[in-house]
């Protein structure tokens, strides 16, 4: 089974009683994010944070046609909650869900979590979570025993209740009213729909596999090309599900009075409950959402199931048995899911918190922790204040600590560097962050691109700087390797960054190994805070090398010689990798020339990120440098 399916390999063994709280719900979102969405769009985001799991709608993968109003993205949110409810009450944790609105819709959902006495009933559901899958084929015309159907019509919400009935004469009605409904369905919910089906062997990680319908390869590819073009593709849809409908031998309704966010929310958790009961009853069930989703059909139903008053069916479902093969949909992994940078953060002993600023019309964002003199700590490449994180807790026991994203990196607002001036865009605002802050002779650490910019304050900013540290600094070398003389070219870089360097995991992973000498070094969490960056509107670091790099040589603006040297007052600590091809260590010697304010650390069996491949042999000489002990 390719990468894309791997979330669906979890066990019960992989949980660890001695994990600390936040791995534990880690584990437990593990579970959650295999909830049931509209076409698998999986409209998530999770933060975790203490004792806490937070669920933020993505409201990117909101569905404009399907799903205007951002009620199925509700609902499920609302699935995802109840199978986190469900793992947690098997692992004896108890959970208390509130649900957070601002301007009517949906904010966040917090979830906390205390050991104590939690419902056997929804524990008893666990293994189920792995084994639930919207089954879309035929189910055998078996009927349900009555025992079974009040097992599931017994799941009820605060405001939601189930129906559900065997009666062939409404079965086969409201199979004429689903046909209705799709034949009503407008060109761009089908164009909308055709854009998330996929391949049968896709590997992306969410949309439908063709083989979910019973699609063959082929047959998958021309539905995906025909399905938005001819009307035809309506009239298919509404013979087949007309046929699945009526030979249901059980459907139902999830039936609510409230229309508020939480309402929806609840539906979603009614729904889900009722999918893993039913898995556990060794039932299949799929949901049909035309049916409620159109006002006409909608009312019809109302009255063909005795539906009254100010109750709306929010959810329409058949449940039977069925022969096929149990078969999954692809899923995003935890690690593209739950927020990576506030995972760096957890890691932290310090009391770190996440701080925003504006400064020259950017939104900037940055870690601040510990008590003492300013240190600033400046990133390298597009990376993220993020690399500083096995350094942070021993800065902040000798240093107040402000770990900055530069502006287009991390978390900081856009900038496309096609045309940027880096000194106003990166020196300056720092400078800005410093006199903005009121902050007092600030020393400042610098990685690559940041020990440039470290480098020009010093120079350009003598009386608010007062030791520099640089880690294997931009400036040094004029050499481009031979990549960078490619991405020179600003359209070739931009296609690079959206094509074969796109942000994928292996490309992070790729990125990160060549930057380090022992790759046993390298963190996953350090790789998904990399990715989650790229993807959530981080500038590629290619584009910032495109500003940088000549063809020949680097820019003039961007090297740094032993002139300019003499005129930084402060001392300055070069710490470099032994094995560092990008900052060759004769190439800074040769520079630095007789310079008497500079002192060289070499960091052995380094690469380029000596200050996360030897983090504490690191601290040690920042720190003594620092305090000149």
């Amino acid at each position: 089974m390719s990468d894309n399916y791997s979330a669906w390999h979890i066990n019960d063994w992989d949980y660890q009683e001695a994990w600390n709280i936040e791995q534990k719900i880690r584990h437990f979102a593990k579970y959650g994010i295999l909830a049931p969405s509209i076409h698998n769009t999986q409209p998530w985001k999770l933060k975790i944070v203490k004792n806490t799991l937070f669920v933020y709608p993505d409201f990117t993968r909101q569905l404009p046609e399907a799903d205007p109003g951002g009620e199925s993205l509700y609902i499920s949110i609302g699935c995802l909650v109840k199978n986190v409810e469900v793992i947690a009450s098997y692992y004896g944790f108890k959970t208390n869900v509130l649900v957070e609105q601002e301007d009517n819709k949906l904010k966040n959902i917090s979830i906390t979590f205390k050991r104590g006495k939690s419902s056997a009933n929804l524990a008893k559901l666990a293994p189920f979570i792995t084994k639930r899958f919207s089954n879309k084929f035929a189910y055998s015309p078996r009927p349900v025993d009555k025992k079974l159907t009040n097992l599931l019509q017994d799941v009820n919400g605060n405001s939601t209740k189930v129906l559900l009935t065997d009666n062939k004469k409404i079965i086969k009605e409201s199979a004429n009213l689903q046909g209705r409904a799709i034949m009503d369905l407008s060109r761009g919910f089908i164009a909308e729909m055709a854009g998330w089906l996929r391949k049968n062997d896709t590997t992306d990680l969410d949309g439908m596999p063709g083989f979910t319908v019973g699609f063959m390869p082929l047959q998958t590819k021309i539905a995906k090309f025909l399905m938005p073009k001819i009307s035809i593709m309506k009239k298919l849809v509404e013979k087949k599900d007309f046929a699945l409908l009526n030979k249901a031998p059980l459907i139902g309704v999830i039936i609510s009075k409230g229309k508020a966010v939480e309402d929806w929310i609840g539906v979603g958790r009614v729904y889900e409950e009722i999918c893993l009961k039913a898995a556990s009853l060794g039932l299949s069930i799929v949901p049909m959402h035309s049916i409620v989703d159109n006002k006409k059909t909608s009312q019809e139903l109302h009255k063909l199931l005795g539906i009254k008053g100010n109750e709306e069916s929010r959810m329409f479902f058949r449940i039977g048995y069925a022969s096929n093969v149990e078969y999954h949909t692809p899923r995003r992994p935890i690690d593209y899911v739950v927020d990576a940078e506030q995972e760096l953060v957890n890691s932290i002993d310090a009391n770190a918190e996440l701080k925003r600023i504006k400064i020259n019309g950017h939104n900037i964002n940055y870690l601040k922790t510990g008590k003492g003199r300013p240190l600033i700590l400046i990133h390298g490449a597009t990376i993220g204040w993020g690399m500083w994180y096995k350094n942070i807790n021993d800065l902040s026991k000798k240093f107040q600590v402000y770990a900055l994203d530069l502006p287009g990196c991390g978390r900081s607002s856009y900038l496309s560097f096609k045309d940027s001036d880096l000194e106003k865009e990166f020196v300056d605002l720092v400078a800005g962050f410093i006199k903005i802050l009121k902050l007092k002779k600030v020393n400042l650490i610098g990685h690559s691109v940041g020990g440039w910019v470290t480098m020009k304050l010093g120079i350009k900013y003598p009386n608010l700087i007062s030791k520099v540290v640089v880690v294997n600094p931009l400036g040094f070398s004029d050499v481009v390797p031979p990549l960078y003389k490619l991405i020179s070219f600003y359209p070739v870089a931009k296609t690079f960054s959206e094509t074969i360097m796109k942000p994928t995991m292996q490309s992070v992973w790729m990125f990160l190994e060549s930057a380090f000498y022992d790759v046993g070094n390298i963190e996953q969490k350090f790789a998904n805070y990399m990715l989650q960056n790229l993807l959530q509107g981080s500038s590629h670091s290619i584009l910032l090398m495109s500003r940088i790099a000549g063809f020949r040589k680097v820019k003039k603006m961007y090297l740094v010689d032993a002139e300019d040297l003499k005129r930084l007052k402060s001392q300055m600590l070069i710490v470099l990798g032994s094995n560092d091809n990008l900052t060759p260590i004769s190439g800074v010697r040769r520079n630095i020339g007789s310079t008497n304010n500079i002192e060289i650390k070499i960091i052995n069996d380094t690469a380029h990120l000596p200050l996360l491949e030897k983090p504490r042999e690191f601290d040690k000489y920042v720190v003594n440098f620092i305090l000149g002990t």
